[in-house]
């Protein structure tokens, strides 16, 4: 488990107290950045005198590295007085964390990602962000509970008058993933399966977690479809590995995993998790779980 650093950038905040979409003013605003930043922080701010907590980015089809922060995100978080990224992974972590003004921003990053994803990918020239680390890993239990780590003490560092209660929410999350762990070491006892291709990049870190082996085949979107000579030099790619399984994320196009249903492969889907939203921690460690049986299938 790498050990994750912690960038608390505590800037004098400039911001005008609007209203938010749920219409609350006043308080401890947090912004998460979406569904994996959310359930860590609404789970250690449960109960927290004068917090409210809000998920930024709307539950998203596609790749979060591509999402642009939109003219609405842009109010919202003037009003924040945090916002919690994941840090490697948000395509506007840049912005956030070089502007002069705004809120504060917690940027829980993994400085030694577990995967890197192959150079020889930038080919695909749309694919660019094919290559180099792979910001993934909120797929993965155990990186969640080292985030948790990261953010606890974040959070009582930034907050210390209500560090009692996030030390008993800190305590209760710890247990439910701990739970969830023997859950998932249990899951692939004595169980021999074959290699499994990971056709979107997040997949490696739920095939890892549950002692799978997998290979990384051909570089696609999440939701996008792949057919014509694509399609054909994938099934190829597909064919040369060996591999009798894929493991897919449920949004991607029924005509695509319909092809690779007929040439003969077990089409394994799972949730990407940043299709949540608002999830509580229990809620999220659900999903995680899911995603381990459907990965095994």
């Amino acid at each position: 488990m790498k050990r994750l650093l912690i960038y608390v950038l505590i800037a004098l905040m400039a911001f005008t107290p609007i209203a938010d979409a749920d219409g609350e003013t006043g308080g401890h605003r947090i912004y998460a950045s979406a569904a994996p930043t959310f359930a860590l922080t609404e789970g250690l701010l449960r109960g927290a005198d004068g917090f409210s907590v809000h998920q930024l980015v709307q539950p998203q089809l596609d790749c979060i590295r591509l999402y642009e922060l939109s003219d609405w995100d842009i109010v919202q978080l003037s009003s924040a007085e945090v916002c919690i990224i994941w840090g490697k992974l948000e395509s506007f972590s840049d912005t956030l964390t070089q502007a002069e003004t705004g809120p504060a921003v917690i940027a829980i990053t993994d400085d030694n990602a577990e995967y890197t994803l192959s150079d020889e990918l930038v080919d695909y020239d749309y694919y660019e962000h094919f290559s180099g680390e792979n910001p993934n890993s909120y797929m993965s239990l155990s990186h969640m509970k080292t985030a948790l780590d990261s953010l606890y003490h974040s959070l009582c560092e930034l907050y210390p008058d209500s560090a009692e209660t996030f030390t008993v929410n800190y305590e209760r999350m710890v247990k439910l993933m701990a739970e969830a762990s023997l859950q998932l070491t249990g899951l692939n006892d004595g169980i021999k399966h074959e290699a499994v291709a990971a056709l979107f990049e997040g997949a490696p870190y739920i095939l890892d977690e549950i002692g799978i082996e997998w290979q990384y085949i051909y570089p696609r979107e999440l939701a996008s479809d792949v057919n014509g000579e694509d399609l054909t030099e994938m099934l190829e790619l597909l064919n040369e590995s060996g591999v009798q399984a894929v493991l897919i994320e449920q949004q991607a196009p029924t005509a695509l995993k319909r092809a690779l249903s007929d040439a003969g492969y077990t089409v394994r889907q799972v949730s990407t998790l940043t299709t949540l939203n608002k999830p509580t921690l229990e809620e999220y460690i659900d999903v995680i779980v899911s995603n381990a049986h459907a990965a095994i299938g």
